[in-house]
């Protein structure tokens, strides 16, 4: 029997899951005007009806669209940061993940008050103005 040479192609997609990620924010509602303050939370995805955290991952936290720089999850999905924003006012703290290698973008925003907390603060605040109006 003789065989003659034959060849078949067949061309295939392979199709990558991307996984619904969560984000979390955690901090402070009412912080000083200048202290440092932490930020924290944590990345994770479900699967099987299961969360698991996301490790090794950067979390872009800023502030009114301002950068804050960013946090590393640890093994857990859970990051932290300390911050500081120099003004006071109401901002809106936001916590991004970009995505990648089979995980989708995701973020968590929380409302935060900077101001004067401290009761010296204000006593020192409030003798200041006494002061400077009395002129």
């Amino acid at each position: 029997m003789i065989y003659n040479p034959s060849s078949a192609t067949r061309q295939i997609t392979i199709a990558e899951i991307e996984y619904s990620t969560f984000m979390s924010i955690t901090a402070p509602g009412l912080v000083d005007q200048g202290a440092p303050f932490p930020i924290s939370g944590r990345l994770t995805f479900m699967e099987g009806g299961v969360e698991y955290g996301i490790g090794g991952r950067s979390i872009a936290l800023s502030y009114n669209g301002t950068s804050l720089g960013s946090a590393t999850t640890d093994g857990s999905g859970n990051y932290s940061k300390s911050v500081t924003i120099g003004s006071s006012g109401s901002f809106t703290l936001k916590a991004a993940f970009a995505g990648g290698s089979g995980l989708a973008a995701s973020s968590a925003s929380m409302g935060v008050r900077i101001g004067i907390t401290s009761p010296v603060t204000l006593i020192i605040a409030a003798l200041a103005a006494y002061f400077l109006l009395r002129k």
